[in-house]
């Protein structure tokens, strides 16, 4: 038996335990509130951030900590709201459906993470002050504790996808395109909020003078003495990683039109509520919020190459098949969506604004470099992974036109 015929069949087998899943209206509302959890848990960190760069935060209670600590409180819940439902719906096999609360399983370890991580920065900032870095102890496991939900929502909604889609193409009237279009709309919050949790996590492990804090060295002399291009080749290069993958990601999952521009769109709307246009205000008439404010507009530009790697990847799937000619992808992802998933991060886009016109030439290398990883790790993921996930491919059954995996039916399949 080849492996597709025993995937084919695997499937088979995977959709009839599938149709006696309970409450799937339930399940979504829980997936919604945890995606919107994990976004705004981050988008407070973010705001956070900025807070502590212009030197406003006074006390550990400030409303970037309310707007995390919220989030972070919210997304235990609802996790823990999750397991106790799939503790008492009736399966008809537990152990073939639990997939689809993988995502909260991994959120509640990065509730968790938060939780402890919470209590710890209280001590520290009362102890130690209140520090612009984010690499300290109680700000590390916050931090990976964004990216556990992150990616945790992201995998759960997927599955949740693959479900619906399944009940779809198997002509049932238990798929509605409601709540269809609601799941591409969560999927593309859950993008967005993964995106700053990774470019987090880059920053985390490339903050020198951080490092330098934490471990007690003199911050001048640690980063005079370190070596610091290997920190800003990594800061530069992972971001332009990060965001070419989430745009891939984007256009490759979400098929609908405009996917990847959608995403960016979000993020940059974001960043420019808390970044760099909460900066400008805060530093209202100064020389330094007037360039804040004069930046907006070049910051939102970048969102043009975006919508022309849209054009060019059309509503074809981006994957390694023999058709696609790989090196020609490579290229793409290495010369456009490299610089663009770089500056499309707030925090390296406003060094535009400090370095001027010397920035593209100890950068370019590191976000080429970037680009081209992103697109050869998309394709070596989507031979893996990426076909259990795809979202939105169409296809007509006989009952429905709204189907959305093309699959074998019985009157094609080969034997």
């Amino acid at each position: 038996m080849s492996f597709e015929e025993h995937r084919r069949r695997s499937d088979e087998q995977q959709d009839k335990k599938l149709l006696l899943l309970k409450h799937p209206n339930f399940l979504l509302a829980l997936y919604a509130a945890g995606i919107a959890e994990a976004l705004i848990q981050i988008l407070g960190g973010q705001w956070d951030v900025s807070w502590h760069v212009l030197e406003l935060v006074e006390t550990f209670f400030t409303p970037p900590h309310t707007i995390l600590y919220s989030g972070v409180a919210f997304s235990l819940l609802s996790s823990l709201v999750a397991l106790a439902h799939y503790c008492s719906i009736v399966l008809y096999n537990r152990e073939r459906n639990r997939f689809l609360l993988h995502g909260f399983i991994i959120a509640l370890a990065g509730s968790g993470l938060q939780l402890f991580a919470g209590q710890f920065d209280y001590w520290w900032h009362d102890n130690f002050g209140f520090d612009p870095f984010l690499f300290t102890p109680s700000h590390m496991p916050l931090i990976i504790g964004f990216f556990l939900n992150g990616i945790g929502m992201w995998i759960g909604i997927t599955y949740l996808i693959r479900y619906e889609k399944r009940m779809s193409e198997l002509s049932l009237r238990l798929s509605s395109p409601r709540r269809f279009k609601l799941l591409q709309i969560l999927a593309v919050l859950s993008l967005v909020a993964l995106w700053y949790d990774l470019s987090t996590l880059v920053y985390l492990f490339t903050d020198v003078e951080g490092i330098a804090y934490t471990f007690q060295l003199n911050i001048e002399t640690f980063t005079g003495q370190a070596d610091t291009t290997i920190a800003f080749i990594g800061s530069v290069a992972g971001t332009a990683a990060i965001g070419s993958i989430m745009l891939i990601a984007a256009k490759s999952t979400l098929k609908f039109r405009g996917a990847a521009s959608v995403v960016a769109g979000l993020l940059i709307g974001t960043s420019i509520a808390f970044n760099i246009g909460f900066k400008s205000i805060v530093l209202n008439g100064t020389e330094e919020g007037i360039a804040f404010a004069y930046f907006i507009p070049l910051y939102i530009s970048f969102l043009a190459p975006v919508i022309l790697f849209d054009i060019l990847a059309g509503k074809r799937l981006l994957t390694a098949k023999p058709k696609t000619r790989a090196i020609g992808w490579l290229i793409l992802t290495a010369a456009l969506l490299g610089p663009v998933g770089t500056f499309l991060d707030s925090w390296h886009s406003v060094a535009l604004l400090i370095e001027n016109d010397q920035i593209f030439l100890p950068w370019i290398i590191p976000m080429l470099a970037g680009g081209f990883a992103a697109g050869s790790i998309w394709i070596g993921f989507n031979k893996v992974l990426l076909n259990k996930l795809i979202t939105t491919t169409r296809i007509q059954t006989p009952d429905s036109e709204n189907s959305m995996l093309r699959t074998e039916t019985k009157g094609t399949k080969k034997e």
